[in-house]
């Protein structure tokens, strides 16, 4: 099975995208939610493997809920970060100029 590592924190807490798809996997069962101030990187980090990103990748990669996964998407748009593709039930997100 293929898979990168694209986070590790300071809890020997390693996420890993499976496949190059947008399922996370945690090597050690007590992994927490990736920290706050930490969530637009981690979430930047997804564009080395995808070129469009949705909500329900931030949702699975930053283990948020489904409100959480949208105000860090309305915060990236605001500042530039993300750019959207598609609107409503299919919303898809780019990489920002920022």
């Amino acid at each position: 099975m293929l898979y990168t590592i694209v986070y590790s924190d300071p809890h020997s807490c390693v996420f890993c995208i499976i496949n190059g798809g947008s399922a996370l996997l945690n090597k050690v069962n007590f992994c927490a939610t990736v920290p706050q101030n930490e969530r637009h990187v981690f979430t930047m980090k997804l564009f080395n493997t995808h070129e469009l990103i949705t909500r329900k990748d931030i949702e699975i990669a930053l283990k948020v809920s489904q409100a959480t996964a949208i105000l860090i998407i309305r915060e990236m748009l605001a500042q530039g970060m993300l750019i959207k593709e598609k609107g409503g039930k299919y919303s898809r997100y780019k990489r920002g100029k920022v």
